[in-house]
């Protein structure tokens, strides 16, 4: 119906290229993707609320041969072969994301701690450039009354996902905040996350398995 919006869709997609979407992701983190097919089967809803357009998707989602790299450093940052999402519910207006399991396979992540202590997955996302009238407005405003205003907290959202199982991973960490610099494979990792939850406390149950530079078998349960 188009007064007021409303619209149901069953949805099947499958095979798109992941790069075409190069430009949209460019603009808001630092990563190039150079490869990756996505999927998906479900149903989308979208409807007016109050003058307010709300969505809600769910279904199952995958990601196969994905691959992305740093574009600030050109290093290697993510891979995968599989990416499989099931229990997909979706929302928008407000923000809801409930994932009932996640299947990440043959994966590799390089982890880079740089001298200054950060992280090189810290400085993945762009930093919002601030309009001329915006910044403006902002100096006018950076009184003493601007002073006396406590930061709003920032809402994520409702979050949440069941489980989450990896097999046949890698990782590749260097930290380069010490002298000399320390470098590690941690290989053939797998393992399981669960209840992890964006709520105030609430715990995740952590069991990783794998073998540090492929000599000595590492487990760590949390």
């Amino acid at each position: 119906t188009l007064s007021p919006f409303k619209a149901k869709l069953e949805t099947a997609l499958q095979g798109l290229d992941i790069p075409l979407f190069q430009p949209y992701i460019g603009d808001v983190l630092n990563v190039r993707v150079t490869a990756g097919r996505i999927g998906t089967q479900g149903s989308l809803a979208l409807d007016t609320i109050d003058k307010k357009l709300t969505a809600n998707y769910t279904g199952k989602v995958f990601l196969t041969r994905f691959a992305a790299i740093d574009s600030i450093e050109a290093n290697d940052l993510l891979k995968w072969g599989t990416l499989y999402l099931n229990g997909v519910d979706i929302g928008f207006n407000p923000v809801r994301v409930h994932i009932g399991g996640v299947a990440l396979s043959d994966f590799y992540s390089r982890i880079i701690i740089n001298r200054d202590g950060t992280l090189n997955l810290q400085h993945l996302a762009r930093e919002k450039r601030m309009s001329r009238g915006a910044e403006g407005a902002k100096t006018a405003d950076g009184g003493e009354g601007s002073a006396k205003r406590e930061p709003q907290k920032k809402d994520s959202g409702d979050i949440r996902i069941g489980t989450m199982t990896l097999q046949g991973g890698e990782i590749d960490f260097l930290d380069k905040s010490i002298s000399p610099h320390f470098s590690a494979k941690l290989l053939e990792m797998g393992g399981r996350v669960s209840n992890l939850s964006s709520a105030e406390r609430t715990k995740g149950d952590v069991v990783l398995r794998g073998k540090l530079d492929g000599y000595a078998d590492r487990k760590s349960v949390v």
